[in-house]
Formats: C-alpha cells, sequence, structure tokens
C-alpha cells in the first residue's frame, strides 16, 4: 500500500512539471467545463494546467458568457408568440376562443375566491414569470379575496371549467405563487389615475411547455427590433372577462380592438406614454379582463406582448372612453432587472 501512495505523488510530481497559479481571470476547473480549452490544441491545454490534480486555469469570460447567454435565453426564449388562429376577429365583441390559442393566458387564483378565474388574467412570457397588472396583486383585491395564490393554465375552453374535469379539455396546470414583483412607481387615486400599473409574478416551479403551451413574446431582449405598432394597426385583447358591464358566462375570449393615436389617448390628463389606449364601440376590454394580454401581430400568427389591461370606463366599450392598458415597452428595464431564472 506504501509503495502504491508513492507512486501516485511520483506520479502527480511529474504531472505538475508545467502546473501554474491561475489569474485572478481564470478559474482552476475540470477540463469538461471549459469549453475553450476542450475544443483548443494539446498544447493549449498542457499550458494551462493548474496546481490543483486534472484542473486547468480557464478564462472567467468563457463561463460568465455562457452563463449569460443561457439567462438571456430563459428570461426571453425564442419560441414565443406562436399560436394558432381559428378566426380573424373573435372581452366585448370578441367570441370564445380554443384552448390553444393565446396558450400564454393564464387566471390568477386568490386564496379567499374559490372561482378559478374572471377576477384578473396574466400572461406567461417564460417558465417561471406571469406579468399582470399591480393592481391584480395589490389594493382592493388583496382585500377582497385575498392575497395571490396561483396561476392556472390551460384553464378554460368553450366556456367550461377544465379543472372540474370535464371531458374534451386539455389538463390545466395550477402552480403556486414564489414572489409578486409590483413596481415601485405603481399609484393608484381611485379610479381617477392609476399609473405604472405592472407587476411580475415569480412561480414556484417552470411551467412545463408544449407544442400547444408557449410564452409571449416581449419586445426587448431578444426581440429587440420587433416594430411598435400604430394607429393603423388592430391588436388583440384576450382575457376571461365579461362581455357586457353584467354578469355572465366566463370563457377564455378574444377580440381584434384598435389602437388609439398618442394624441387622441393622451387627451386625459390623468394618463401618460406610459400607456396605451384602446377599442371602439362594442369591442374592448372589459370586467375581469385585468391584467390580461394586449397583442400585436408582428408576424404571421406571432405575436408580441404591447398592453396590460389596467382600466376602463364604469360601461365596457364605449365610444367616449377607452380600454386603458400599460405599454408594456415602457418596462423593458425594469423586466429585465427584476427577472431571476435561478
Amino acid at each position: 500500500m506504501n509503495q502504491i501512495i508513492l507512486f501516485v505523488i511520483l506520479l502527480w510530481q511529474v504531472m505538475s512539471t508545467n502546473c501554474r497559479q491561475c489569474t485572478s481571470s481564470e478559474s482552476c476547473v475540470l477540463l469538461l467545463d471549459c469549453p475553450e480549452l476542450m475544443l483548443g490544441t494539446k498544447a493549449m491545454r498542457e499550458s494551462s494546467e493548474c496546481n490543483e490534480p486534472f484542473k486547468y486555469c480557464c478564462p472567467t469570460f468563457v463561463k460568465t458568457r455562457i452563463t449569460e447567454s443561457a439567462e438571456e435565453e430563459d428570461k426571453f426564449p425564442k419560441d414565443c408568440g406562436s399560436t394558432p388562429w381559428y378566426e380573424s376577429d373573435r372581452v366585448v365583441g370578441g367570441r370564445v376562443i380554443e384552448p390553444d390559442e393565446f396558450s400564454w393566458l393564464v387566471s390568477l387564483e386568490y386564496a379567499d375566491y374559490e372561482a378559478p378565474a374572471g377576477v384578473c388574467a396574466g400572461s406567461i412570457v417564460n417558465s417561471l414569470y406571469v406579468v399582470t397588472a399591480a393592481h391584480c396583486v395589490s389594493d382592493r383585491m388583496v382585500d377582497y379575496f385575498g392575497g395571490l395564490k396561483a396561476v392556472r393554465v390551460g384553464n378554460f375552453t368553450n366556456g367550461l371549467k377544465c379543472d372540474f374535469g370535464t371531458p374534451g379539455c386539455q389538463q390545466y396546470q395550477r402552480i403556486e405563487v414564489d414572489e409578486i414583483i409590483v413596481h415601485p412607481d405603481y399609484i393608484v387615486n381611485s379610479r381617477a389615475r392609476m399609473l405604472n400599473d405592472i407587476a411580475l409574478v415569480r412561480l414556484q416551479r417552470k411551467i412545463e411547455f408544449t407544442s400547444m403551451l408557449k410564452p409571449i413574446c416581449l419586445p426587448f431582449g431578444n426581440n429587440p427590433n420587433i416594430p411598435e405598432p400604430s394607429s393603423t394597426n388592430q391588436l388583440m385583447v384576450s382575457g376571461w372577462g365579461h362581455t357586457s358591464s353584467r354578469r355572465d358566462d366566463l370563457a377564455k375570449r378574444a377580440v381584434s380592438v384598435p389602437l388609439w393615436t398618442r394624441e387622441n389617448c393622451l387627451q386625459d390628463v390623468r394618463r401618460d406614454e406610459s400607456q396605451i389606449c384602446t377599442g371602439v364601440t362594442g369591442k374592448g376590454a372589459c370586467h375581469g379582463d385585468s391584467g390580461g394580454p394586449v397583442m400585436y401581430q408582428f408576424e404571421s400568427r406571432r405575436f408580441v406582448l404591447e398592453g396590460i389591461v389596467s382600466y376602463g370606463g364604469r360601461e365596457c366599450a364605449t365610444p367616449t372612453f377607452p380600454s386603458v392598458a400599460t405599454r408594456v415597452r415602457s418596462f423593458g428595464n425594469w423586466i429585465e432587472n427584476r427577472m431571476r431564472m435561478s
């Protein structure tokens, strides 16, 4: 046994003749953890041997670059925004849609409210985060319904509650909330003024994406070149809200609506550049659509999140008062800096 130990020591001394102390910009790691040396020449590897058995001095920037790239991809998935679309004009004035249409739409579940949808909605932006309205996770919503408890994905189809085991419904996912991040400058003054109405919901576990379940694209991160829509474009609003100011059956619906010009939207001094206005008589968001997506089709059957339904008039979809949404592009840096994927 002593001879074996002596042999290993002598072997290590021979192997260590070219070993060195790593610099401050290097890390002493296994070869498998350093792709640059794995793909390099034998001479590169020999000159990079560090003073630990079977480890090498690896430039730290290589590992950092790979980690940052993976983090960016996790935050802003490339496979985003794609959806089947069975009708061109399917929420007020809209129609019930299929479960795989706009599949990033989620319903929010509250601690003291039994119904699985019809209060607020949100949009999946990656495997760990949902974007919604700040007023859906604070203020009166908490007082009335308790704190936000979970999100439900794939909840309804054709007005039926899949979570009650309805035949023909796709299986929903229920994921509990890990953290709620409300924008620090969110303000609300009754119904007179509401600004920075945006919040991030981090989930306790990752959403399992499928061919029928995708996140929606964000107009920054990996998609900085998606053009911003103008008042000549139609946007899509999707939610589980009511089709009138009166209560009616809950169902997943969507409708196309015109985007107001900036000038018309800002004629009301209670609004600012971080908001957009949509809607026309008979078509628009309604009670229960809050937090849901206002979407722009930037490619064939691919959508980007342009707005988050914030508020409207007491009567839904009227010619004098628009549906007001939080402009997502105004909060790109805040969203990106608050998301953590590990």
